[in-house]
């Protein structure tokens, strides 16, 4: 029964304080929950934001020549990228993303509400399981892998039609 049939059976069998004082409680209810939707919503564009310019930036650093490239940069703009992909689109679809620490944490609670996050390939990410404050990588070879997962990530969600900044 929807709201409307239950304020009717409030007025039918109690005074119309009672379905008033009723349909209040549930308009803060559906209040609280369009706040708490605003503010995932918002959380997941700032997520979303933040990824694509540490995936370009860690793009520009690649473009240069390659006595040039500082692999710290690659390495950790990707890895900053991929996980706020990911929690970009658990905020999205409402679930708070803080509590997951690692990027495998993300990925797989990604996976469990769109399954074809599967499609996409971590396997080359040696970092996924650690916190991404604690690791990086220096050969430019592995830090191209680290970008390559980072930009299929970021192919993906568009694809999907997830983010179309």
């Amino acid at each position: 029964m929807g709201t409307f049939g239950i304020i009717q059976r409030y007025v039918k069998t109690k005074n119309s304080v009672s379905a008033l004082i009723f349909l209040n409680k549930r308009q803060k209810h559906f209040k609280k929950t369009i706040q708490k939707l605003f503010v995932m919503k918002t959380k997941a564009n700032k997520s979303y934001k933040i990824a694509i310019e540490k995936l370009n930036e860690a793009n520009d650093e690649l473009f240069r020549p390659k006595e040039d490239v500082v692999s710290y940069l690659v390495c950790k703009n990707s890895q900053f990228a991929i996980e706020n992909y990911l929690r970009g689109y658990l905020y999205e679809n409402g679930i708070d993303a803080s509590v997951y620490p690692t990027i495998e944490s993300l990925y797989q609670k990604c996976k469990l509400i769109n399954k074809k996050f599967a499609k996409v390939d971590l396997s080359d990410f040696r970092c996924k399981i650690y916190d991404t404050d604690t690791r990086y990588c220096n050969e430019v070879s592995k830090v191209s892998k680290c970008f390559d997962t980072a930009d299929s990530l970021d192919t993906f969600l568009r694809k999907e039609k997830i983010i179309s900044y």
